[in-house]
């Protein structure tokens, strides 16, 4: 008998989700087997592997409406509102074989579309989430869950097993900041708006969104933008509500990680690409309210400590990082995290097609696996999806889903279309619900752990041990008598409200996170030293953690201190501060400690100096005691 359940239990685990949805009417024991969460686990693992062989992928296809008029007049519940002859979006799931028996040497190798699956969205659903025609789009996957969006609200659902839950809608961000800077009046507020991402915690088992937006204001009298800290939620699947989290990790000194297309789930992360941004700008830096980042890189979301982490790009791609000539797409290769590039740059055409994968010990050190030249304008026209075996699946300029098979150099056309090129994505079947359940998590520290295992970071071809990635800024260092004069106010400071020990500084570039330390050591011996003088313009306070109370410099110390970021290859917009206290302060505290300042030293908003030391910092932006910030160079004269 044992073995005969052993033998059923393995022949059930090999049988699609609609299937096995089924089979749990035939008998209680039948039922609380497929429901129970080893055999859940098994076939999704099941599924997984599977896909070695066959393919799945989940999208919001172009069909043409064939429903002739006397089909609408018998069924007037129909939910298209397209009239005969057009095109309407319809998700579906696609099924894709290899045609390894196939003898045609033009197609070996290459694959076959072997099915379609339509998903059937509940007319109650599309009633409850607002207007029935606005569109869902596929906005992230994770364990044959798919994300979907609209313009009313969140729905996850599983396809395979027909279920669909809306989420509820999220009360903790505001459509404008509580929280306004103390130093501007009058402001104009705009938000920049809400991005969205999907994953699994495997410490918990439970599934989450992951939402955040930034905000801006809009500053006429002083010519600036000004960008406020991210504000991010968390909606957890088991217990079914909204909780915000800390978002301090996506702060430097000068600048924010501001996450924008979500790409992927993957081992525990959520992925991003996203810009850095300077802090502050001034208006000349925007356009139609784009500005000019620092840089493109990656910005990933841990799902069990909610920790977020900017991961820079390849070295040899930075120029087109910095020039905004870069196409990225990420995706997973041999169970590490790749990304595709294609460079549009006119001085490299035919602009070659590679793939980038990440160094399984470090997620910062990359290698380069292929290199695709000459391609036609086809290829270099196409967006790409995900890589499978040889097979590169890609969506064309004009919607179509093609294949492009390495080692042929040949493409094959699916009659498939999608309006929407980003919502495609490779799908896992599976059986897990989302329902959710009734029970609440114990609360996870977002805090470090100590026990992370030593990184392997690659320098010039040698392989180096650290234990996370560092940043490198290059500081101004005010003389002597000066710094002992502002070390007895963030003395003052520190006694009233606590917070690490700092080092009398103006941050001249900060954040530099694309360059190995070697590199930036020799940048920084050959920088431009021209003379600086740096006058203080007034104390003031924000709502960042490292310019929590400050000295805005003049102006004109940010006009000579460009030639240090063109240097290092930036374009650094940010006026300069000198922070005297790093802490996270209420509105409240830092109207006092702003008072306090100027009863520690009544004139030193009057304050005038030389610059004539710099030096160049390693920072580990994670640590906040500032005890491993390391001052690795120096010059002066």
């Amino acid at each position: 008998m044992k073995m005969e359940q052993d033998m059923l239990v393995k022949i059930l685990l090999t049988l699609p989700p609609k299937t096995l949805m089924r089979f749990k009417c035939v008998s209680k024991w039948w039922s609380a087997l497929i429901n129970n969460p080893g055999f859940v686990s098994n076939h999704l693992s099941n599924s997984a592997n599977n896909n070695l062989t066959t393919l799945h992928v989940f999208l919001a296809r172009l069909v043409v409406q064939r429903q002739h008029e006397e089909e609408e007049e018998e069924n007037p519940k129909c939910n298209s509102t397209t009239k005969k002859g057009e095109t309407e979006e319809v998700l579906s799931i696609l099924e894709f074989c290899r045609d390894d028996d196939n003898t045609d040497d033009e197609h070996s190798n290459s694959c076959s579309l072997v099915g379609v699956q339509d998903i059937i969205i509940p007319q109650s659903l599309i009633q409850n989430i607002g207007v029935p025609e606005q569109q869902f789009r596929v906005h992230g996957h994770c364990n044959g869950i798919v994300l979907l969006s609209s313009e009313s609200g969140l729905v996850l659902c599983n396809p395979g097993i027909g279920e669909f839950n809306r989420i509820p809608d999220e009360p903790c961000l505001p459509m404008w900041p509580l929280d306004q800077p103390d130093d501007y009046d009058q402001q104009e507020h705009m938000e920049t708006g809400f991005h969205t991402g999907f994953g699994y915690d495997p410490m918990s088992n439970e599934y989450k969104v992951v939402t955040f937006t930034t905000y801006f204001q809009e500053v006429d009298e002083r010519c600036r933008t000004f960008l406020s800290r991210h504000r991010a939620v968390v909606y957890t699947m088991g217990c079914d509500f909204w909780e915000e989290i800390n978002t301090d990790s996506l702060e430097t000194e000068t600048t924010l990680f501001w996450p924008e297309d979500f790409q992927m789930y993957f081992k525990g992360m959520c992925y991003w690409l996203g810009i850095e941004q300077d802090k502050e700008l001034f208006r000349f830096d925007a356009v139609e309210h784009r500005f000019h980042a620092n840089g493109i890189l990656i910005i990933s979301f841990d799902t069990s400590r909610e920790v977020f982490h900017g991961i820079p790009l390849p070295y040899e791609l930075q120029q087109f990082v910095r020039s905004n000539h870069l196409y990225l797409k990420l995706t997973v290769w041999n169970e590490s995290v790749a990304f595709f590039a294609l460079s549009v740059d006119h001085r490299r055409y035919p602009e070659p097609y590679e793939m980038w994968v990440m160094d399984d010990d470090f997620k910062g050190a990359w290698t380069k696996h292929l290199t695709i030249e000459g391609t036609d304008d086809q290829i270099r026209r196409s967006g790409p999806v995900a890589l499978w075996g040889d097979e590169w699946l890609m969506v064309d300029s004009d919607g179509h889903v093609v294949f492009f098979n390495l080692c042929t150099k040949k493409l094959k056309h699916i009659p498939i279309e999608t309006e929407d090129k980003d919502s495609i994505i490779v799908y896992v079947n599976s059986i897990v619900s989302v329902m959710g359940r009734s029970h609440k998590l114990k609360s996870i520290e977002n805090t470090c752990s100590d026990k992370d295992e030593d990184a392997i970071v690659v320098v010039d071809g040698k392989r180096e041990s650290c234990r996370r990635l560092y940043s490198y800024s290059v500081w101004a260092i005010p003389p002597a008598d000066v710094s002992h004069r502002i070390k007895k106010v963030m003395e003052g400071l520190q006694a009233e409200f606590g917070g690490p020990e700092i080092e009398p500084h103006i941050p001249i570039l900060g954040s530099i996170q694309m360059m190995s330390r070697e590199d930036a050591l020799n940048k920084f011996r050959f920088a431009p030293m021209d003379d600086i003088v740096a006058k203080v313009d007034r104390v003031v306070t924000k709502n960042y953690y490292h310019q929590c109370v400050s000295l805005l410099m003049d102006r004109e110390l940010f006009e000579n201190a460009q030639s240090w970021s063109y240097h290092f290859g930036f374009y650094n917009s940010s006026m300069p501060y000198l922070s005297l206290l790093y802490g996270k302060l209420t509105e409240k505290e830092r109207k006092k400690a702003g008072e306090i300042v100027n009863i520690l030293d009544e004139s030193i908003t009057s304050l005038t100096f030389p610059i004539t030391h710099f030096a160049l910092y390693e920072i580990d932006y994670d640590d906040r005691s500032l005890k491993s910030w390391t001052k690795i160079a120096e010059i002066g004269r």
